[in-house]
């Protein structure tokens, strides 16, 4: 018979009813650069924020308050890196990668070129072998 008709796709996060675990917390899909990129700012914001509040913390609170802050921090910077790297795998299917290919990043020198890519190379816009 033919070959199927290739449907041009938008890159981009889930609608917005989705819940907030697909969104964020999902390893399935695509997200283009912009959602990407503001994604990962918010996500840096975020950590940035959360260590500043612990470091003044340190010097204003009693110390058994800063220890139950550094144990709220920690747990948000774990959840936070599990969103970088469901927001990075998602990046990688939109280039029509497979989500393997973040371990490229751990390459000495090579993984150097790895955050360029993502933040800067345009998608397939069109479905891949991710089969989205």
């Amino acid at each position: 018979m033919g070959e199927k008709a290739i449907q041009e796709v938008e890159p981009s996060l889930p609608p917005v009813g989705t819940p907030p675990r697909m969104r964020f917390f999902s390893f399935d899909g695509r997200i283009g650069r912009k959602q990407y990129v503001s994604a990962m700012v918010g996500a840096v914001l975020v950590a940035y924020a959360l260590s500043g509040l612990l470091l003044v913390g340190t010097g204003v609170l009693p110390m058994w308050l800063v220890g139950i802050l550094a144990i709220v921090v920690l747990a948000v910077d774990v959840l936070l890196l599990w969103c970088i790297l469901a927001l990075d795998v998602k990046r990688l299917h939109d280039l029509g990668r497979s989500g393997w290919w973040l371990l490229v990043g751990f390459i000495p020198l090579v993984g150097l070129f790895m955050v360029p890519y993502l933040w800067l190379v345009r998608g397939t816009g069109k479905r891949n072998d991710q089969g989205l």
